[in-house]
């Protein structure tokens, strides 16, 4: 028998004996089985966190009807579940948050913050200017107004349009006259909801303006 022929019948016994040997070193009981569900769980409430930060809460992903805010309320949901299991199965101990818990951990969350802004790692933002530019998002990738979109509505419908939700006195507008789209787009809710439809409709007009501009300077 050629060396070669050795070589190959011996990789033949030994790839026989990986298969037959026995799986006891690398199987998992059914306790390991769930810790390991709920790591899983954990990482996918990361991995839809992370899919957030870098697109936003209201991002869709192609063919998915559902926002990353939503996506991460089911992961969360899954995660709760298998750590349901496993409260069940006593595994780990049964327990629901207490309230003073809640306040202790948010307490240590603010406080860690502090030491952030104060590094200059933390930028300062209100809620309304994070609730702006959350709708500014939520426009392009829900409603699918997107630059091109807004681009073609070049004769300050956009600025009228939050002109009229940020006025008042859209309470006791009876018809669309002056409302530069369809009727079905106009959806006033409350008074702090119109504002900030308002700002991100600002923000879209100021953005098609600076566009307009950048192309005007790029022809010339």
């Amino acid at each position: 028998m050629s060396a070669s022929a050795t070589t190959k019948q011996a990789g033949s016994v030994i790839r026989t004996r990986a298969r037959t040997a026995p799986i006891e070193e690398t199987s998992m009981n059914r306790q390991e089985h769930l810790l390991e569900c709920l790591s899983e769980e954990c990482n996918e409430v990361g991995q839809r966190v992370s899919k957030a930060l870098r697109f936003g809460l209201c991002e869709k992903q192609r063919n998915q009807p559902f926002t990353n805010r939503d996506r991460i309320v089911g992961e969360l949901k899954d995660l709760f579940a298998v750590a349901t299991i496993l409260m069940d199965e006593g595994v780990i101990e049964a327990f629901i948050p207490a309230p003073d818990e809640v306040g202790a951990k948010r307490a240590k969350i603010e406080r860690y913050m502090e030491i952030a802004r104060a590094e200059g790692a933390l930028q300062e933002s209100s809620r309304a200017a994070t609730d702006l530019l959350e709708e500014r998002r939520r426009q392009i990738m829900v409603e699918g107004w997107t630059p091109e979109h807004d681009d073609a509505h070049d004769n300050g419908e956009m600025a009228d349009a939050a002109a009229l939700y940020a006025s008042m006195r859209v309470r006791h507008i009876t018809g669309f006259a002056t409302w530069p789209w369809d009727a079905k787009w106009w959806k006033p809710t409350n008074p702090r909801r119109d504002l900030v439809k308002a700002g991100a409709l600002i923000v879209a007009e100021i953005e098609r303006i600076d566009r307009a501009a950048d192309k005007k300077v790029g022809g010339a």
